[in-house]
Parts: C-alpha cells; structure tokens; sequence
C-alpha cells in the first residue's frame, strides 16, 4: 500500500512541478518585458525579495518532492537534486539579466533566491520523513 500512495503523491508533485514551472516562465517573460504589473508589485517594501525567496523555494519544495529527495553528490557533499536544478536555473535566469535591457542583476537577489531554494528542499526533506512515518504506520 505505501509503494502505490507514495508513487500517486510523488506524480502528483511531478504535474504540480511541471505547472509552476510554466508559471513562473510567465513571471520572468513579464520582468523581462517590462510589464507594468511587474512594477506594480515592485511598489511594496521587499516586494521582490519576499517573491525571490517564496517563488524559488516554492519550486524547490516542489521538485524536491517530485523527486522523492533524490540525493547528489557534488564536492563530496550529498545536495538534492531538486535544489541543485532549481538553483542552476536560477543562476541563469540571474545572470541572464546583465543583458536584458528592461532588467538589472541584483546580487541580493540571487541571495534571496538560494535561502528560498535551501528552507523549501529542507521543508520536503521533513514532510517527506513525516509521510513515509505515516504511511509506515498505515501498513
């Protein structure tokens, strides 16, 4: 029973992943344009840190899940692989913005991005423990 439930759970974040992924595309291509919605939002205080940190370790969380805490070794460390992902995206997308006119790079940014991607793999890490001690209970 805990092998079937746990593979529904796991697809489920795969899909949920997959969406929010697609979503925050939708974010960046209006940062990117210039959108006045962007700005909009830019208007309260910490605004874009908070949506730094709440996005990207909202995506990590997610694909963390997805992929079951996956582990990578990396310098001799164990990382997830889901954050490692997300943070290699992030890298990009940051970077990326020296060359876009309508956009400025922002080291507190990518600050915001990597404390958000780190709370949200260790958030899957333990809601992870918890179901697989709830589902082995189940059995």
């Amino acid at each position: 029973m805990y092998k079937r439930c746990h593979h529904v759970l796991m697809n489920k974040f795969g899909w949920i992943s997959i969406g929010f992924t697609l979503f925050l595309g939708c974010i960046i291509l209006l940062a990117n344009s210039g959108s006045e919605f962007i700005w909009w939002i830019a208007r309260f205080p910490m605004a874009d840190k908070v949506g730094h940190f709440l996005l990207f370790g909202s995506l990590a969380f997610l694909l963390n899940m997805a992929l079951t805490c996956k582990r990578y070794m990396l310098f001799d460390k164990e990382v997830l692989l889901g954050s490692l992902i997300v943070l290699c995206v992030v890298t990009l997308e940051e970077l990326s913005q020296i060359f876009i006119p309508t956009r400025t790079f922002d080291i507190t940014d990518f600050m915001y991005d990597g404390v958000g991607i780190f709370v949200g793999g260790y958030l899957a890490v333990i809601v992870l423990m918890l179901q697989k001690r709830y589902f082995l209970k189940l059995t």
